[in-house]
């Protein structure tokens, strides 16, 4: 699904990539109400101190590690923000990080699965320029893989895991961008197809007799080095 274009002078404007020079000028400065990034600090987190994970298993030998999936990572009890009393508008940020994911157990012979949910944490303690020193104030982005999995004999995971992190401070603000006024009406949506027929009235009609040799391999002539 496309977006609607726009008209600008002589340009049609649409959101996505733009060539050098296929930017028309701005038609009004708008307020807009956004949040605006004041630092932010990235990191990676290694987290090789997981516990053996008992399970029982509900699958049948044998029992390989078939990788992780479905992160979820959350901050349960939110970031705490103490200004550094000799660094005006910095702050001490601290949060517990949450990391929930299960596990994927498999038996490749009887093409059988078990889920195994794990959950951990781990503790971040950062320095970040924060003019109003509110949690509030504190977004995060995170993403989680597995590093290391194994099965033990006696039904239990050894599982290690790499977190990256982005940390930011944002405040909500209101700026002062260039504009092009507003979005046009978009295009209607396209609806998923629940009639057979309907989607095989729509489809398009197939070749009914096979290509022709010049139309696979032009040009085509008894010396063709194309087609030899």
């Amino acid at each position: 699904m496309a977006f609607s274009k726009k008209q600008v002078g002589q340009f049609q404007i649409v959101p996505g990539p733009v060539e050098p020079g296929q930017v028309p000028d701005p038609t009004e400065i708008a307020c807009i109400i956004t949040d605006k990034v004041y630092d932010a600090c990235s990191q990676r987190v290694c987290i090789d101190t997981i516990p053996a994970i008992p399970f029982i298993p509900t699958i049948s030998t044998p029992i390989e590690f078939g990788g992780c999936r479905d992160f979820v990572i959350t901050v349960p009890a939110g970031f705490s923000v103490t200004p550094i009393p000799d660094r005006d508008g910095f702050s001490r940020v601290m949060g517990t990080f949450q990391v929930s994911f299960n596990v994927v157990l498999s038996n490749t012979v009887t093409n059988t699965t078990q889920l195994i949910p794990v959950t951990t944490t781990f503790d971040k303690d950062v320095v970040l320029y924060v003019p109003q020193p509110s949690p509030a104030n504190i977004r995060f982005e995170a993403m989680a893989e597995c590093l290391f999995g194994r099965v033990n004999p006696i039904n239990t995971i050894d599982v290690i895991i790499g977190v990256f992190v982005i940390i930011k401070s944002a405040i909500t603000v209101q700026l002062l961008i260039p504009a092009y006024g507003f979005c046009p009406t978009p295009p209607e949506c396209e609806e998923f197809p629940t009639n057979v027929c309907e989607q095989f009235m729509t489809a398009p009609f197939p070749e009914f007799f096979p290509p022709q040799i010049f139309e696979i391999c032009p040009p085509y002539g008894p010396y063709s080095p194309y087609c030899l």
